[in-house]
């Protein structure tokens, strides 16, 4: 496709943040979430996922913390 891999700006606290949020919300959770790691395996996911999105004309789906 030609498409430049992009990066993505997701860090271990962004992701701990949502992990807090989605458990206030009564979402349960595994007990030992390493945020780095969830963090990292988005980042090196996303790579691919935004220039494919935006070559499409969507937007990319962001982490809300």
């Amino acid at each position: 496709m030609g498409l430049e891999p992009k990066g993505d700006p997701t860090t271990a606290n962004e992701a701990q943040a949502v992990c807090a949020r989605l458990h206030a919300a009564g979402y349960r959770l595994r007990p030992l979430i390493d945020a780095a790691e969830f963090a990292a395996q988005r980042r090196e996911l996303a790579r691919c996922i935004i220039p494919i999105a935006e070559s499409r004309g969507t937007p990319e789906a962001p982490l809300l913390p």
